[in-house]
């Protein structure tokens, strides 16, 4: 195996590049998933901020909402598996720029820039064909002009009000991350969340 994945180097990125019976594909494919797979230990900058112990990680939250979005019942609206793809990439960028927080100090046009090169960046890395879909999956998420993108961006801010609970159970500090449940009043639409998100109140009130 190491013969195959080397990373160039102390301190070199890992590549495939001397790998020489692998295919273009699969170097590619390859060297995608070790630049994407960052994710899974790049912190989410709003727990870390407060002091949260092993915060999740930006690879958690997409893992969760795609969980979620295969609870999602069948309607004509929306395509469920569409949207869970949309979850696995809509913060892929992050792999590569960080987890930008409005407390971060850079403005929304800033960081919609950055990610959008990162992202750029990452699909480049795929078969044409797959990188313009995982591309087109983000900007279609980033505009929210349609039903799978506004019910992706539902179930990113569940996944943070149910994991900000969960962070106040653990810690038996009820009420402590109030401020994430203040941020998301009145941005829920989808009709199951929206039922979700009552559930978790009511649980976190008699909690």
């Amino acid at each position: 195996m190491r013969s195959a994945l080397t990373d160039g180097g102390c301190g070199g990125r890992w590549s495939v590049s001397r790998a020489s019976s692998v295919s273009d594909e699969t170097r590619q494919t390859f060297d995608f998933l070790l630049r994407s797979l960052v994710g899974g230990r790049t912190v989410r900058t709003g727990w870390a901020r407060k002091g949260v112990n092993a915060p999740e990680s930006v690879a958690d939250h997409m893992y969760r909402m795609a969980l979620l979005s295969a609870l999602l019942p069948s309607t004509e609206d929306f395509k469920p598996d569409k949207v869970m793809k949309m979850a696995i990439v809509h913060d892929l960028a992050e792999c590569v720029v960080g987890d930008i927080t409005p407390f971060c100090g850079i403005s929304t046009e800033e960081k919609h820039a950055r990610e959008e090169a990162a992202l750029k960046s990452l699909c480049k890395e795929l078969p044409s064909e797959l990188g313009s879909e995982l591309f087109n999956l983000w900007k279609e998420y980033e505009e929210r002009k349609t039903p799978e993108a506004v019910v992706c961006k539902d179930l990113d801010k569940f996944e943070m009000i149910l994991q900000a609970y969960e962070y106040e159970m653990e810690a038996q500090r009820p009420g402590w991350l109030e401020e994430f449940f203040e941020s998301t009043e009145g941005c829920f639409t989808n009709p199951c969340v929206c039922e979700w998100v009552a559930a978790l109140l009511q649980f976190r009130n008699a909690s």
